[in-house]
């Protein structure tokens, strides 16, 4: 089984990202999900889910390169989810400029799928195949 890299740091952000959603996506609570189902969060209102998502706190300047680079294995999860529910999932995103900017990922057929990963790997996985979500996906999140 590989390591968990995810850090309290990542947690703080990842719950600062979502709060942050609440007003935007009209959900009352967000509820942590085990490692194992693959995303972040499912969106709770009025005690149903009425939503998931993945969350990022990225060191990464919106709009540099071809895209988001977000790990095939999280979209399959993604997708799985969706389609056992037939709830959507989104790809929340705070980049280094402070804006947070979303995607749905569901609603994308991917024209590229490339190799991805760390330049300092910290196991041999670090590099794995990558869904580009395009820039023009994005939305962003209004203060």
């Amino acid at each position: 089984m590989r390591p968990i890299y995810e850090t309290e740091a990542d947690r703080v952000a990842e719950r600062q990202i979502i709060t942050k959603m609440m007003p935007h996506w009209r959900f009352e609570d967000a509820l942590k999900l085990p490692i194992g189902y693959g995303v972040d969060f499912a969106l709770i209102r009025d005690e149903d889910v009425v939503g998931f998502a993945e969350i990022k706190a990225r060191n990464l300047v919106f709009g540099f390169g071809d895209g988001y680079y977000l790990a095939l294995q999280k979209v399959i999860r993604a997708r799985e989810i969706m389609a056992a529910s037939g709830i959507g999932c989104r790809l929340v995103v705070r980049f280094s400029d402070g804006k947070v900017r979303w995607c749905n990922i569901g609603d994308y057929t991917p024209s590229r799928i490339i190799p991805h990963g760390r330049r300092q790997q910290r196991d041999r996985y670090d590099t794995e195949p990558c869904v580009v979500y395009p820039w023009s996906k994005f939305r962003e999140v209004q203060p």
